[in-house]
């Protein structure tokens, strides 16, 4: 999940409060490391990587190449302790304070759940989390978990958030590096999205081979065109989500809003898109009729399809994650022919002055919350705040839990009505191997969604 950060108070020594503000007034990601409560991994090691990038600052305790580096320290017979950041300017900024402060600090957080981080570390990531907190950092990446909740500004968190985090940032500003180990390695736009829904959808292309296999003759496959459609719509569906949380991490204002909105709709048109293609394509194999007709929302159609192979029910029913699937993206593409969608700005006592929640549609909401209620619950989509009889969405948690349950439905679909059995597309060129997929994944907060 790509994470939304928690917003200082105030500009930190003229800065602007997001990094991901554009023009003249953008400035670099700022990502503080605390190594030593982190095992090595594959992750950590790929987030190390970018202290390379021009535009990513990396705070670490140990020597990583290219990071700035911070020497912490404890007295006890002064009782203090402080921290010394080396920048490669020269420039060396010392913080601190009683070693006492940090002791309590830590013993408050040490109550939480922790993932075998010792008293020490706890200490010392009470001193660095303080530190980063006061610079303040865009990410302080910690496997001292009671410091996720417990940071007020540094907005502590996971590896693989930051790395979500990280990636956003750079196609923000459309910078498509996917590695900087074991050397720098960049995609465009087009091939970066391309193989990440590739990645995420791996039963999409032996899918429509296996409806429409080569012919005697070897000619090409018919349904070529729409093999390629539903790649772009699904890569389309993730830029969406891009736009939204790219806009999620600014200042929340009525621009803002605007513009999230306007990537919603985006989203939803791509959705509902990539279910069209699935119909077209299953309409084509068993040869149902014009294209005209083929539509989840057509009862009739439906049967047609049921008709011609009734062991497609299991893939395509009612109750089915298709079914719902359908008509949730269905109720809010409603909104494009009738009231716009729109959002509430609500104060929930976090590091924002404000977030602004989507409204859902009151004509639409018996639907859709039949559907939350049996595809997770309401705090899974988001909808955890009510206003008179209005129902409210944390449209971070919404998008996220709307493009995974779609892209999971369409994977899930393809792969019952062809059998697990067949194989899958192979790793390609242009260096796409699979620690690369990984790193898609990593890169776009998607680590887990098919697993």
């Amino acid at each position: 999940m790509i994470p939304v950060v928690r917003l200082a108070d105030a500009d930190y020594h003229g800065r602007p409060r997001s990094a991901f503000r554009r023009g003249g007034v953008s400035r670099s990601l700022e990502v503080w490391i605390d190594v030593d409560t982190l095992p090595a991994s594959t992750h950590r090691a790929h987030l190390q990587g970018f202290a390379h990038h021009p535009d990513i600052d990396v705070y670490v305790t140990d020597e990583t190449p290219g990071a700035i580096h911070v020497e912490l320290q404890t007295d006890e017979t002064r009782n203090a302790v402080g921290a010394r950041i080396e920048h490669a300017d020269g420039h060396t900024l010392i913080a601190g304070g009683p070693l006492d402060t940090y002791r309590a600090l830590a013993a408050s957080w040490q109550a939480e759940p922790q993932d075998d981080v010792s008293d020490s570390q706890l200490l010392f990531s009470a001193l660095l989390g303080s530190v980063a907190d006061n610079h303040p950092a865009d990410a302080f990446v910690t496997g001292a978990r009671a410091l996720w909740s417990g940071m007020k500004q540094a907005n502590a968190m996971s590896v693989t958030d930051a790395l979500a985090l990280v990636g956003l940032f750079l196609r923000s500003r459309d910078d498509f590096v996917v590695s900087f180990e074991p050397r720098p390695l960049t995609y465009n736009r087009g091939l970066f999205y391309w193989l990440l829904a590739r990645e995420l959808i791996p039963s999409w292309g032996p899918a429509w081979r296996a409806l429409d296999p080569p012919r005697p003759d070897g000619s090409s496959w018919a349904f070529n065109g729409l093999g390629h459609a539903l790649i772009i719509r699904v890569d389309q569906v993730l830029r969406a989500r891009d736009r939204v949380h790219a806009e999620l991490n600014l200042l929340q204002d009525n621009d803002t809003s605007d513009e999230t909105l306007f990537a919603l709709d985006g989203l939803l048109v791509a959705a509902d898109a990539c279910f069209d293609v699935i119909a077209r394509v299953l309409n084509r194999h068993w040869a149902l009729g014009t294209d005209a007709g083929a539509r989840w929302r057509s009862d009739s159609w439906v049967q047609k399809l049921l008709r011609a192979d009734h062991k497609l029910e299991v893939a395509v029913g009612d109750g089915t994650p298709l079914s719902d699937a359908v008509a949730l993206v269905g109720a809010l593409r409603l909104s494009l022919h009738a009231m716009p969608l729109n959002t509430i700005a609500h104060a929930r006592g976090s590091m924002r002055d404000v977030e602004n929640l989507l409204v859902v549609p009151p004509e639409q909401q018996t639907v859709i919350e039949e559907i939350f209620d049996s595809r997770g619950g309401d705090a899974a989509w988001g909808s955890d705040v009510r206003l008179d009889a209005l129902v409210l969405l944390d449209v971070r948690r919404f998008v996220e839990a709307l493009t995974r349950f779609s892209l999971q439905t369409i994977e899930g679909t393809m792969a019952a009505i062809v059998g697990s059995a067949t194989q899958r597309d192979r790793v390609g060129d242009w260096e796409d191997t699979t620690e690369v997929r990984r790193h898609l994944r990593a890169l776009s907060g998607t680590i887990g969604w098919n697993e």
